[in-house]
């Protein structure tokens, strides 16, 4: 079991790795745009970075594989959690050369000022070089493939799921979405899912995509959370990283060419399925600012879209109609609330379906709201009342919210209810923890290292 566990673990420090060098690749691109030509100290970063990464690369093929050897296990994975702390702590120093909010004046001048970070990032540079003599001194880097030394060579991921999310075992109804999203995926190669905040429409195409995993086992399966075009970017790089495909690691390399052409190489039609999750902006596709991403999306596979804006939707799918998706049906919303709470002592059906009502059937309101029974051991009927005593509050709010066409005011104050409340009992029995939620709240929030929210062994557990 131990054994497992430190290989679950090194996988996951990889699947980091990539995502953190990605962003860094991304950062010094960001800085040469600006500024023309990269000091000294970043052009170490921009040669040295790939290097590693390719050599770790070879390692967890190994992992993979099964090959590394067990009497070398602990102290290669104790390495490779070093070195994805040391890209890490990399990738904080790079954010702060060029921070990703500034307006551009102020990225400039921060910039110009960049020299202060030289010697951390060489620092954070020698510790990586460090950790690579002691990976060769325990793996045989180079016996896994045939190439040699000065030609690295970098292989897809033996993994062809890359969805951030597990499987709900508790996925509840939805069969006649599914079927109709299955059939006209195979039938016109897209799909679009439009409807509310809360309705679920991001469930729906996490179930799907694992479903699509059980008829297509040996598909690519990408994931792409496309609320803004810095997004798009990332995650059209880790595409990049997670396929190998020739040019991933240059700087200079047009990446949405790059992917979109690998998406439509003959050898992989109809092969692979794209989720653009949470694509709600129009500007973010369509707009000139962007450079017109959606020429980018391929369309010679599957493409799965989750939208609150059908127009957005209907777009995106070459004016395929757009799924509407509604809330579930009472008895299904009933059976979702009872697959959530872990306790049948306090199930009471009456109550329940009043809860419901209040919660007026959205499913993210109700999982939130049986997250939130359980965790605290409290009956229905107390949180009902809890709802009740919110409402009051929550006009008040409600009546001051700016208009968005794109958003149902209904369900999104069912939604409001059981945030309310949970955010309320975090600030009564951690308040540092609200502190950091409160902060967190204006920043992107899948954008934020889990590493971030840990202090020495302490370890702030958002539930």
């Amino acid at each position: 079991m131990a054994e497992a566990v430190a290989v679950v673990s090194g996988i996951s420090a990889f699947v980091q790795i990539i995502d953190f060098s990605s962003t860094i690749f991304i950062r010094l691109k960001e800085y040469k745009d600006l500024v023309g030509e990269l000091p000294n100290y970043l052009k170490d970063v921009d040669t040295q970075l790939p290097l590693i990464c390719k050599t770790l690369d070879r390692i967890k093929m190994q992992t993979e594989r099964g090959t590394l050897p067990k009497e070398t296990q602990d102290i290669v994975y104790s390495v490779v959690n070093g070195c994805r702390s040391q890209i890490e702590l990399l990738l904080q120093k790079i954010d702060k050369v060029i921070p990703i909010s500034s307006s551009k004046r102020e990225r400039m001048k921060k910039a110009s000022l960049s020299l202060f970070y030289d010697r951390d990032i060489q620092a954070h540079l020698k510790t990586l070089e460090q950790y690579m003599r002691t990976l060769t001194m325990h793996v045989s880097v180079g016996s896994d493939a045939p190439h040699t030394a000065s030609q690295p060579q970098f292989t897809p991921s033996k993994v062809k799921m890359h969805v951030p999310f597990k499987r709900d075992p508790d996925f509840i109804g939805r069969t006649e979405i599914l079927a109709e999203v299955d059939r006209r995926i195979k039938e016109r190669g897209q799909v679009a899912l439009a409807g509310i905040g809360g309705v679920g429409k991001s469930q729906i195409a996490i179930e799907y995509c694992y479903r699509f995993r059980e008829q297509f086992p040996d598909s690519w399966i990408f994931w792409i959370y496309a609320a803004s075009a810095t997004r798009f970017e990332q995650a059209y790089r880790s595409i990049a990283t997670a396929a190998a495909i020739p040019g991933w690691d240059d700087p200079k390399t047009d990446i949405f060419n790059l992917v979109a052409n690998w998406f439509k190489d003959s050898d992989r039609s109809s092969k692979w399925l794209l989720v653009l999750d949470n694509a709600d902006d129009s500007e973010t596709f369509f707009g000139s600012s962007n450079g017109h991403l959606v020429k980018y999306i391929p369309r010679n596979g599957s493409l799965l879209v989750t939208t609150r804006d059908m127009r957005v939707g209907q777009k995106l799918t070459d004016r395929e109609q757009a799924m509407g998706v509604s809330e579930l049906s009472v008895e299904e919303t009933k059976m979702l609330l009872e697959s959530k709470i872990h306790d049948c002592n306090i199930w009471d059906d009456e109550i329940a379906t009043e809860l419901l009502e209040a919660l007026e059937y959205l499913p993210l309101a109700v999982t939130q709201a049986a997250a939130f029974i359980s965790e605290n051991q409290m009956t229905i009927a107390a949180y009902l009342q809890r709802i009740k005593l919110a409402e009051s509050e929550l006009q008040e709010y409600l009546s001051e919210e700016l208009e968005d066409s794109r958003r149902d005011l209904q369900g999104q104050n069912s939604v409001m209810r059981t945030w309310k409340i949970s955010f309320e009992q975090i600030s009564r029995q951690n308040p540092r923890a609200a502190e950091i939620l409160s902060m967190m709240a204006v920043l992107d929030r899948q954008g934020i290292p889990g590493i971030l929210l840990q202090k020495k062994r302490r370890n702030y557990c958002f539930r």
